[in-house]
């Protein structure tokens, strides 16, 4: 029974929780002191040391850095100074909401004794995990691993405080006998499976090492080495771009096939990077479950471009001098395990080998109370298609970098004033060897930095000249994920005033095909072939970036409105038509919508109990920056297996188990995954766990001053505080907070 308090207790959040005295021990409390004299509390630390710090003689809560005695209350709750309650424990919600005045279980604090349900899964427990899954006889000795994460909790259990030790594992097992992939849960507390799910005709993303077979392989072709003895080319310099394929496109991955598309490029010991130099108008299909080549187009011959170089970096201009970035005394975010605290922002960090850097129970320092924003956001799939010309050659290219790929997989170690700046935290990230041996060490995979950025606001009194101002300051997460020609670049940008700016870069190279000219008809001026360098073009394609966001605001209990600014109509009160005003539609059900930019339209998450002080329901507002509509055709034969893209932004019920917007395993290429059938039932919207989804990103048409090699063009979008405070968050609240 004492084990059951103390977990109940741990999901307490930092203001407002309460215990009875029987349950501070010295195995709970990292700081403990039970003398009845002392009336402060700590609300910094975790739950424990904050309640152990008031006096145990009687309940009390932690307000404000000071204790004040609870009347336990089955319901309702309060913890202004002047009448302090608090929630009862044996009911496991012990979070008083003072939004609401409403006791509920706190979904944002781990048991510091043991691991998070949410951290990586570290060297050991992977190991541990295929070790229970080759053991357990279920499975052939022919078996790989292509996704091995962490489970998190059922959201239900979490937020009930039933899985705060819970310790999971999920492995996506592919048979190469068979061709069979399987899902299987681990419990890593009790070293057993917990099930085994098989996937008929579904195909897991391309791992390392399926992609150095498809090299193997396609070395060993006599069709290849004959194409390139045609081409006066030594075999000994092949390198190749690598693609999936999908059910949707002209060749199809029908059961009993697993097949990867393969481009060829030249790359001589002079040339940097294989994307230089592709051999053009040569394509082929590899079948892994064959190792044989399945089909093979030799198409017309035209000259290879030039080859490029981009190193040694000569400029001629002067160098810049240095600018070192430097915290003289240390860093302001602090690290515990994965929990991360900076300013009045607290979240807990984990990286996917599939989707990369993920954030869980972002919360924010409110009206004197530390608020939950996220529940969780991350980056959930991105999609680019080209639209240049060419069944055999161009078109059959578009790809899902994360459901084919994987993002995180392809992550790799920043570094220190060239990547990142010098004030920089670095992390190492866990990634699973999807062959069962020993996992890889990405040191540096993640970085967290801040930075400044200039004024954060300023006035001058016209009259009294008398100046207010201060400077601002952001806390950056990045990561960058290298996959094939393209660098990405993700940032989370955390801002003092409460809101958070999703960023992600493209540089690399862009994806370069041969042709027939060196240069331009000098007659031309109207459409005109894009060349970039001799006998090279740069087709244009577009990025489609998908990221989840798991809003609970303050709360489960959310709406999503839609908001317009429109003209309003001409009337006595507006005569001469110059008045506009927001509108607002409130999403009833689940669906997708479209972005106005003559509207500046914008999306509300809202919570339909919790009010700041003017009574105006707390929200978070997302703001596009960088919209995205499909050129593709809307008969095109790949769009039904993306049809998300069509709408940026889409709203749905929470469930645990609908995370990507094309479906699980895109790589399958079954249409119409996804989000298109996550709102078929229309749920509604009202009053409940919403999920965001909104997709951005950017519509590429290369430049020759783009190659070699881009520099960085940047997407993103915003997520805003929006009646979330009662003022401007910088202001302190004079005689508000106790």
């Amino acid at each position: 029974m004492c084990f059951i308090l103390l977990i109940l207790f741990n999901i307490g959040q930092t203001f407002g929780a309460c215990r009875p005295a029987d349950t501070c021990s010295l195995k709970s409390c990292s700081v403990l002191s039970v003398e009845a004299s002392v009336t402060t509390c700590d609300t910094i630390l975790n739950n424990y040391s904050q309640m152990c710090n008031c006096s145990v003689n009687n309940p009390k809560s932690c307000v404000g850095g000071k204790c004040k005695t609870c009347v336990l209350q089955s319901e309702k709750c309060n913890v202004s100074p002047e009448d302090p309650t608090c929630c009862p424990i044996d009911n496991g919600k012990a979070f008083c909401n003072t939004g609401t005045g409403i006791c509920e279980a706190s979904r944002w604090s781990c048991d510091w004794n043991s691991k998070c349900p949410f951290d990586d899964l570290s060297v050991e427990e992977i190991k541990n995990t295929i070790s229970i899954i080759k053991n357990s006889g279920k499975f052939g000795p022919n078996i790989q691993y292509p996704i091995i994460r962490q489970e998190e909790p059922k959201k239900a259990l979490w937020n009930a405080g039933l899985a705060i030790n819970e310790r999971l594992a999920y492995a996506a097992v592919l048979d190469l006998g068979s061709n069979q992939l399987s899902e299987v849960l681990v419990d890593l507390n009790k070293q057993s499976i917990i099930k085994v799910v098989i996937l008929p005709n579904k195909l897991p993303p391309m791992t390392p090492s399926e992609l150095n077979l498809a090299v193997t392989i396609a070395l060993a072709s006599p069709k290849l080495q004959e194409a390139f003895l045609k081409r006066n080319l030594s075999i000994n310099y092949a390198q190749f771009g690598l693609w999936g394929i999908g059910s949707s496109g002209p060749l199809v991955n029908l059961p009993g096939k697993r097949l990867i598309r393969a481009v060829p490029y030249y790359q001589l010991p002079t040339t940097e990077f294989l994307d230089f130099v592709p051999v053009p108008n040569l394509v082929f299909t590899i079948d892994m479950n064959k190792n044989a080549i399945d089909t093979f187009y030799d198409l017309e011959i035209i000259p290879l471009t030039p080859v490029a170089t981009i190193l040694p970096t000569v400029s001629d201009k002067p160098p810049l001098k240095p600018l070192v970035i430097t915290q003289s005394q240390g860093s302001s975010i602090k690290v515990n395990g994965q929990e991360i605290e900076w300013y009045k922002w607290k979240m807990h960090y984990n990286f996917d080998p599939i989707l990369g850097l993920q954030f869980h129970n972002v919360r924010y320092q409110a009206d004197c109370e530390e608020r939950l924003v996220i529940y969780k956001i991350s980056l959930v799939e991105m999609f680019v298609p080209y639209g240049y010309e060419g069944e055999h050659v161009w078109r059959w290219r578009d790809v899902f970098d994360c459901g084919q790929y994987g993002v995180g997989r392809f992550t790799s170690s920043l570094k220190i004033g060239r990547d990142v700046p010098e004030n920089s935290i670095l992390f190492t990230c866990v990634i699973a060897n999807e062959t069962g041996s020993e996992p890889h060490l990405i040191p540096g995979c993640i970085a967290a930095y801040e930075r400044d950025i200039g004024i954060l606001y300023r006035h001058v009194d016209y009259l009294t000249r008398v100046t207010e101002s201060r400077r601002g300051r952001q806390l950056v997460f990045t990561f960058t994920a290298s996959i094939g020609n393209y660098d990405y670049i993700y940032d989370y940008i955390f801002n003092m005033d409460g809101s958070i700016e999703v960023k992600v870069g493209f540089t690399g190279i862009f994806l370069a095909g041969g042709f027939k000219q060196a240069c331009n008809d000098p007659s031309c001026l109207g459409t005109c072939t894009n060349i970039v360098n001799e006998y090279l073009i740069g087709p244009p394609h577009q990025h489609f970036l998908t990221y989840r966001i798991d809003f609970d605001v303050d709360g489960i209990q959310n709406y999503v409105k839609e908001v317009d600014l429109t003209n309003d109509p001409i009337s006595p009160e507006n005569p001469d038509g110059g008045a506009f005003s927001s509108k607002t539609k409130i999403l009833e059900v689940e669906k997708h919508c479209d972005y106005d930019f003559k509207k500046s339209r914008t999306w509300h998450v809202v919570n339909s109990e919790s009010r700041n002080k003017f009574g105006s329901l707390r929200g978070y507002a997302l703001k596009p920056i960088d919209a995205i509509y499909p050129h593709l055709h809307l008969g095109n034969k790949y769009l039904p297996q993306a049809e998300y893209v069509k709408h940026p932004f889409w709203a749905t019920v929470f469930k645990d188990d609908e995370q990507t917007p094309a479906g699980k395993f895109p790589r399958s290429g079954i249409p119409y995954q996804g989000l298109p059938m996550y709102i078929k039932d229309r749920q509604s919207l009202k009053n409940t766990d919403v999920v965001t989804w909104y997709t951005f990103g950017i519509t590429h048409s290369p430049r020759p001053e783009e190659w070699p090699i881009m520099n960085v063009n940047t997407a993103g979008f915003l997520l805003v505080p929006f009646n979330f405070f009662s003022q401007n968050s910088e202001i302190p609240l004079k005689g508000k907070c106790p």
